[in-house]
């Protein structure tokens, strides 16, 4: 097995973040400006505070029949949400986010966000390799459920 570090797969592209004060407009527009699926919380010293993702935008805003000019992301948002770190590899981060099914997991070092790694960024041979395991997983989960 690989240990490649989950911070060695992420990305170039820029962190895309609100404030908790930012509509879900706004939001939506600036996920679609930088084709992103999600916008990561910040305070004023770029600590996280949640993640906003597509997903939200569905069940949160859409379904909830909210309006997405009056509605803010703190209204919205997934609070304190996981992390990965510089220590966590790209096996860890596969396990995280199919167990939490998961399809954007903020990077934070040095307890700021800098990244977000989504689920397009993991290279396909380390989930390839990770199928097994995977099915056994859900396949468990499912026995005890």
């Amino acid at each position: 097995m690989k240990n490649t570090l989950a911070k060695d797969v992420l990305t170039g592209r820029s962190l895309v973040s609100a404030y908790e004060v930012v509509s879900v407009r706004a939001a939506a527009q600036l996920m679609k400006r930088h084709h992103c699926g999600s916008v990561v919380i910040t305070k004023h010293d770029a600590q996280l505070v949640g993640i906003f993702t597509e997903s939200d935008l569905a069940s949160r805003v859409v379904a909830a029949n909210r309006d997405p000019d009056t509605t803010l992301l703190g209204e919205v948002m997934t609070p304190r949400p996981m992390t990965i770190g510089p220590h966590d590899t790209v096996l860890d981060a596969i396990r995280t986010m199919h167990e939490c099914r998961f399809h954007h997991l903020p990077y934070v070092e040095d307890n700021r966000v800098t990244s977000v790694l989504c689920w397009v960024d993991l290279p396909l041979d380390d989930l390839s390799m990770m199928q097994p395991e995977l099915r056994e997983r859900t396949f468990l989960a499912e026995r005890i459920w």
